[in-house]
């Protein structure tokens, strides 16, 4: 089972992360325990919620997840969850994304909704400069050295992804692979990254650090794609015993550094429900995350069928939370 953990040296240019901390059967570590998505197993889950069920879910899930580039000062890159906003696609006469690099005239799809953090897409100015990967889920794996990056707030700076590579095979970083992609109808939809573009945001909750980003799609299987998951009921296939025993693990999926896409399994720390004092849900836990991470989904056996957002760590503890 391959895991991919960051280089610890400077021989690659780069110290390793400020990851959180996870307890390893012979005391701490400050390697992260990321397994590639497309390496995701039955082995990868704890013993209590080791089903082929529950491994068949999360790939299920996997293909909602996609990597978000927004273009800010050096530029961010983040994790995005993506819905249907409405029952039938939306057709564009004329594409209204301001990032599409096709110069032809020609039409645009909408009808899915991003969801991730605000903090990730802050505004409508900065939606129309993003750009949205479905599908990125193998190549190279970044890692990097942001010291300016806030444990709260896990973005990574572009101009520090294009210079330190962690992989000898690789030549430019994802974004960069990212930007080659072509945009055309994939006859096999998830066998390669797929770009969409940011619209407009069609809301936004301050206090859950969570926004819903509007996209523009040239792929009208993606529509299919994204509407079918939601009728997939493969929840109702778990049993019930690894349903209650999953309320006691985590599961994220996302794109730590703006690398490809990954998954994290650890402990639920704490689930602390809303009331009159708390306006939202907040989970913690140790499953591992790092810049990048921001807006990923989060799994757990409580409220399964909607997955919470992540936001990031608590400084100086050994767990993330997500609203």
């Amino acid at each position: 089972m391959k895991k991919i953990f960051f280089k610890e040296n400077n021989e690659s240019g780069f110290e390793k992360c400020n990851c959180m901390r996870i307890e390893e059967e012979n005391g701490p570590s400050s390697k992260p325990n990321f397994i590639p998505v497309n390496e995701f197993t039955d082995a990868d889950l704890p013993g209590p919620i080791r089903h082929s069920s529950l491994t068949q879910y999360i790939r299920q899930q996997e293909k909602l997840v996609v990597h978000l580039y927004v273009q800010r000062k050096n530029g961010i890159s983040g994790t995005g969850f993506v819905w249907t906003c409405q029952d039938n696609i939306e057709v564009f006469d004329v594409c209204p994304a301001k990032q599409c690099r096709i110069r032809y005239p020609h039409k645009g799809y909408g009808g899915l909704l991003v969801y991730t953090n605000h903090s990730v897409v802050r505004d409508d100015v900065e939606a129309a400069t993003c750009e949205v990967t479905f599908f990125y889920n193998s190549g190279c794996f970044i890692g990097v050295e942001d010291s300016s990056c806030s444990p709260v707030s896990e973005h990574v700076s572009t101009e520090n992804l294009t210079a330190s590579l962690s992989s000898e095979n690789c030549s430019s970083a994802p974004d960069s692979k990212i930007l080659n992609t072509a945009e055309k109808p994939a006859n096999t939809l998830g066998t390669k990254p797929v770009r969409a573009y940011g619209l407009k945001l069609r809301e936004c909750e301050e206090n859950k650090d969570l926004v819903g980003l509007k996209i523009i799609y040239h792929d009208l299987e993606l529509f299919d794609m994204v509407r079918g998951a939601s009728k997939t009921n493969l929840l109702s296939k778990i049993p019930n015993q690894i349903k209650v025993n999953w309320k006691k693990y985590a599961i994220v999926i996302s794109h730590p550094h703006g690398g490809s896409k990954v998954v994290s399994v650890g402990d639920l720390v704490a689930l602390e429900e809303e009331d009159e004092d708390r306006p939202r849900r907040t989970t913690k836990y140790t499953a591992s995350t790092c810049n990048g991470s921001s807006g990923a989904p989060v799994f757990t056996g409580s409220y399964s069928y909607r997955p919470f957002t992540h936001r990031g760590k608590y400084k100086g503890y050994n767990v993330s939370f997500s609203f």
